[in-house]
C-alpha cells in the first residue's frame, strides 16, 4: 500500500470516524464498484445519511471520493449512482439553499469535484476560501475523512437540505 493509503485507512479506524458508523451517519461501501471487491485506490465509496423530505424518499447518498496524496490535498468527491457506477445524474443532486449551497452546484466545470471549501474542487477553483471558511475547509495535513464526512452529513442533515433537485 501507498504512504497515502495506509495514512487514510488508519483514519477509518479513527474513533471519530467509528462514532460516525456507529450513529448512522455515514459507512463505507466496500463492495460493487470499481471491482467485486469494491473502489480501486485512490478512490473510495462513502454513502451518507438524509433525512426523509416531502420531495424526496432518498435514505442515503452514495459519495465516490478520490484520494490522491490523501490528507495533504483535499479529498474530491461527487454524488455517485452505484447502480450505474457512474456520477449521479444532476437531477437527482442534493437541494441545499443557504449559505453552504455552492458546494452543490452541478453546473461548473469539474463534475467529479464538489465546488465547496472542504473539497479540493472548491480549493483549487479558490484558494482563499481555505482562511475565508475555516471552520469547514480541508486543513492540510491536519483534516481526516470524518471532517469531510461530518460536513456533508451536517449539511444533508440541516433544514438547508430540501430532497434532490
Amino acid at each position: 500500500m501507498k504512504p497515502d493509503q495506509l495514512l487514510f485507512e488508519e483514519h477509518l479506524k479513527l474513533p471519530e470516524y467509528r462514532q460516525g458508523e456507529i450513529l448512522g451517519y455515514w459507512g463505507k461501501v466496500n463492495a460493487g464498484v470499481d471491482n467485486e471487491k469494491g473502489p480501486v485506490w485512490p478512490h473510495s465509496l462513502f454513502w451518507i445519511s438524509v433525512p426523509e423530505r416531502v420531495n424526496s424518499k432518498i435514505s442515503k447518498y452514495f459519495l465516490r471520493v478520490e484520494l490522491t496524496n490523501y490528507n495533504t490535498l483535499a479529498p474530491a468527491g461527487c454524488f455517485w449512482d452505484v447502480e450505474q457506477g457512474s456520477r449521479l445524474d444532476n437531477k437527482l443532486w442534493p437541494c441545499v439553499t443557504g449559505p453552504m449551497q455552492a458546494g452543490f452546484r452541478t453546473d461548473w466545470s469539474s463534475p467529479f469535484e464538489l465546488y465547496a471549501p472542504w473539497d479540493r474542487g472548491g480549493v483549487k477553483a479558490h484558494a482563499e476560501w481555505v482562511s475565508v471558511n475555516s471552520a469547514v475547509s480541508w486543513k492540510t495535513g491536519k483534516s481526516r475523512i470524518y471532517n469531510y464526512l461530518e460536513i456533508m452529513h451536517e449539511i444533508l442533515n440541516s433544514e438547508h437540505y430540501h430532497g434532490h433537485r
